[in-house]
């Protein structure tokens, strides 16, 4: 309203003069009205609006509009004072105002008219601006290998949009990604799961492809949203084989090369058979060995009794596919010591001195490895023995088991000794296998009898013997005997074992008779020389 000041001078007589107005006051306390405009341009891609012009908005007060705060932007309640268009024209009342980013844009503007009150904040244009293509989600870890070809059904999280919203999705199964698949499937945003997937490519990895696609059409970029790993294909074998042939060690760490995998999850670990079976297998947890480093690969072996020994893996892979059991080592355990040769009968006394060959019977090896050969001792000694790598046979035939030993220069008892070694290294016990008497020296003479000249007139020589000759070897075996009054030879004797004579008679007529003797030892040795012993 406005309020006037009037007044009309009295002089003191009485008379009063004209009213004036000496104050006009002009008073507004109203705000002002809002403009009527409530506009709302839904989700475009439009980044410059069509230029419009908001309502005047209607001062209540008097004083008039003076002009409009204004502000732009995405704060649904802001007051911003920093922007102030003067006037009422619609020069003052114009919009567009430029976008940048998607979102929603409010332009809200309060009156304030001349007299200072400002009115209440309005948004006169509500703006959805999209430009941007949904965002996808972070991919999920891939899931483990399996070997399940059917997929478990899910969902994929909700794609991100900070503009018009999500309004479906593209999506398509495959191992091979790509840009442009071939008829990808689509589905409304109100469904992200997917069901049925199955891996029917056979071994590999398979993904589940996803873009999104807004409601004002903008189509985001193909996303992995399930990564799925399949491996149907056992793993191959380890190209390892060893044969450990027989020993008699009982510990030993072995170790096998990796097992290659076809499928692509790669080994996983191994499932271990120690023992005796040519075709052992186990599925026991704890005979399974994760990992394929080389700690993974390898295997503490122990053996307590004699035996072959079997070390067999199986492959598995991480999808849990178990390749064909394979033998990496075979294990020729022996600890038993050979048996000893039997022994042959003995030699009697010979004079021989170049003997033949000489065999002796195979030793028993009870642990199973087999007799290797034999150290050889041949010599004087009863107990002797030969362990230097020069007197070792290898073999155990017959031809093996046979030796030609050097010509012998002196009397004494000669010993063939052997001691086994089984393939496994084991050493039985020396055994004498054979003893060999051998006699090279010829025996001695008889005492000769004394001649006394002494003359018989009876023809029957009494009984007597005569005394022993003596020998260093083999001892006497008998005597060549000769009676008469020649001279001895060898076709003309008998021969007995003992030192008696008996039954002599002078039959050849009167003259001097003489007993001549010649030992003979068991080795066959002969003295050189006839003795007179009558």
């Amino acid at each position: 309203a406005v309020y006037f000041l009037r007044v009309a001078a009295l002089d003191r007589a009485g008379n009063r003069g004209d009213w004036k107005t000496v104050l006009a006051y002009h008073h507004d306390q109203d705000q002002p009205g809002v403009p009527t405009t409530d506009k709302r341009i839904d989700w475009t891609t439009t980044a410059n609006p069509t230029p419009g012009v908001w309502g005047a908005a209607e001062d209540t007060g008097g004083s008039g509009i003076a002009g409009y705060f204004v502000y732009w932007g995405v704060s649904a309640d802001a007051q911003d004072k920093t922007i102030f268009r003067a006037g009422t024209n619609e020069a003052a009342r114009t919009y567009p105002l430029l976008l940048d980013e998607s979102g929603i844009y409010y332009l809200r503007v309060a009156a304030q008219d001349i007299a200072e009150n400002i009115g209440d904040w309005k948004t006169v244009l509500t703006y959805h601006f999209d430009k941007d293509t949904p965002l996808p989600p972070l991919s999920p870890s891939p899931s483990a290998w399996t070997n399940v070809a059917s997929v478990p059904d899910g969902s994929w999280p909700e794609f991100i949009d900070n503009g018009s919203g999500v309004a479906g999705y593209h999506y398509y199964w495959s191992k091979d990604v790509t840009d442009n698949p071939q008829n990808p499937q689509f589905i409304t945003q109100n469904h992200n799961n997917y069901a049925g997937l199955s891996c029917n490519g056979g071994s590999g990895v398979y993904q589940l492809m996803v873009r999104a696609q807004d409601k004002l059409g903008h189509i985001g970029e193909w996303a992995s949203v399930l990564t799925y790993r399949y491996d149907k294909e056992p793993p191959g074998q380890s190209p390892t084989s060893i044969n450990i042939e027989w020993t008699n060690e009982d510990a030993a760490k072995i170790s096998w090369s990796p097992a290659e995998d076809t499928g692509g999850s790669d080994i996983g670990g191994y499932y271990v058979y120690w023992g005796t079976s040519a075709n052992g297998q186990t599925e026991e947890e704890d005979c399974f060995q994760s990992g394929n480093d080389s700690t993974a690969r390898s295997y503490q072996l122990s053996v307590s009794d004699s035996g072959i020994y079997y070390l067999r893996v199986a492959a598995q892979d991480t999808a849990g596919n178990v390749g064909a059991w394979q033998t990496v080592l075979t294990y020729y355990f022996d600890k038993d010591r050979p048996g000893v040769a039997p022994a042959s009968p003995t030699v009697d006394w010979t004079n021989d001195a170049n003997p033949q060959s000489l065999n002796w019977d195979s030793a028993a090896d009870t642990g199973g490895s087999g007799v290797d050969g034999y150290y050889i001792y041949w010599g004087t000694s009863a107990n002797g023995q030969n362990d230097d790598a020069a007197y070792f046979r290898q073999g155990n035939t017959m031809l093996d088991r046979r030796i030609k030993p050097t010509v012998l220069k002196s009397t004494g008892e000669y010993y063939l000794r052997v001691k086994a070694v089984d393939l496994a290294g084991n050493v039985g016990d020396w055994q004498t296998v054979l003893v060999y008497y051998f006699d090279n020296t010829k025996p001695g003479q008889p005492s000769a009898a004394e001649d006394t000249n002494t003359w018989h007139n009876d023809s029957k020589v009494p009984n007597g013997s005569w005394t022993a000759a003596s020998d260093e070897g083999s001892g006497i075996n008998g005597y060549y005997v000769h009676w008469g009054k020649d001279t001895p030879s060898d076709t003309q004797t008998q021969y007995q074992t003992d030192t008696n004579y008996k039954d002599l008679y002078c039959d050849h007529g009167q003259g001097i008779y003489r007993l001549s003797v010649r030992a003979k030892d068991k080795a066959g040795n002969v003295c050189d020389e006839w003795t007179t012993v009558l």
